[in-house]
C-alpha cells in the first residue's frame, strides 16, 4: 500500500512536470527600447532632426489636451525628475566637478500610456563629454522602466529645463 502509494505521488509529479514543461511560454509585452539622443552630439542632433518627433507628439500642456489637468501634468513632470535624480543618487552617479547642482536641458517623447520612446537631452555644465555620454546611458537605463504617471490619447511630449543634484556635494 506504501509503495503504490509513493508511486502514485511520483508519477503524478512526473505527469505535472511534463505539462507544464511542454507549454509555451507566455510572451511578456515587450518594452520598447528608449532611444536618448544628445544635443552634444552632431550625429544625435541630426539623427533627432530626421525624426520630425514634434509633428507626431503633442505638447503635454497643451491646452487643447492638457487644459483641465495642468496640476496633475506639471506634478507628472516634476515627479518624474525627482525620481531620475533619485536614481542617479542611487547610482552614485559623480558628474566630475564640484558644482552643487547641474542644469540640463531635456525633451521627452512619450506614448500614450506615459512610457518613455524618445529622451533628448543638453547638459548645461561645465562637464567631461565622457560625463555627458554616461549620464545618457544612465538616462537611457532609467526611461526604461519608469513611465511619467499621465495618459493621453495621442503621444505626447515635454521639454524643460531641470536642475539635478550632484553626488559629489551630498552626503550619503
Amino acid at each position: 500500500m506504501r509503495k503504490n502509494l509513493v508511486l502514485s505521488i511520483l508519477c503524478g509529479v512526473i505527469l505535472v512536470g511534463c505539462s507544464t514543461q511542454n507549454k509555451p511560454k507566455e510572451k511578456k509585452a515587450e518594452q520598447p527600447e528608449v532611444t536618448v539622443f544628445s544635443l552634444a552630439s552632431a550625429d544625435d542632433k541630426k539623427e533627432f532632426s530626421a525624426l520630425k518627433l514634434d509633428d507626431t507628439h503633442l505638447n503635454m500642456l497643451n491646452p487643447k489636451i492638457a487644459k483641465e489637468k495642468h496640476e496633475e501634468a506639471m506634478q507628472s513632470w516634476t515627479d518624474i525628475h525627482v525620481e531620475l535624480n533619485k536614481f542617479l543618487q542611487k547610482e552614485q552617479f559623480d558628474w566630475g566637478t564640484d558644482a552643487e547642482r547641474i542644469k540640463i536641458f531635456n525633451k521627452i517623447y512619450f506614448q500614450k500610456d506615459g512610457q518613455v520612446k524618445y529622451y533628448v537631452y543638453g547638459v548645461y555644465a561645465d562637464v567631461s563629454p565622457e560625463k555627458v555620454s554616461a549620464f545618457g546611458e544612465l538616462a537611457k537605463e532609467f526611461f526604461t522602466d519608469q513611465k511619467i504617471s499621465l495618459t493621453r490619447d495621442v503621444d505626447f511630449a515635454q521639454c524643460g529645463k531641470a536642475s539635478l543634484l550632484n553626488i559629489k556635494n551630498q552626503q550619503l
